[in-house]
């Protein structure tokens, strides 16, 4: 595995995954709701190296365009976490 996408980045849960992941070396793509300037200085310090997009599980299907916005690529071997409640 060398890149995921995990949604429900800026929850409890979500933080503490994506900071464990991006010390495996694995790139990864944090989903959330929030903005990034809402999200407690506390989690964007877990979700620091990583590529954050503040997207609503209801859009998700707007995930491609949004990928193709802030120039992000995915590769054939991208996991995705849904840890997202809604």
């Amino acid at each position: 595995m060398k890149q995921v996408i995990v949604s429900g980045s800026t929850g409890f849960i979500g933080t503490y995954f994506v900071e464990y992941l991006i010390k495996q070396n694995i790139s990864v793509i944090a989903l959330g709701r929030k903005n990034y300037n809402e999200i407690s200085f506390r989690r964007r310090k877990l979700l620091e190296g990583s590529n954050y997009i503040s997207i609503n599980m209801k859009n998700i299907y707007n995930l491609d365009l949004e990928l193709h916005k802030q120039k992000i690529s995915i590769g054939e071997e991208c996991v995705f976490f849904n840890l997202a409640w809604g």
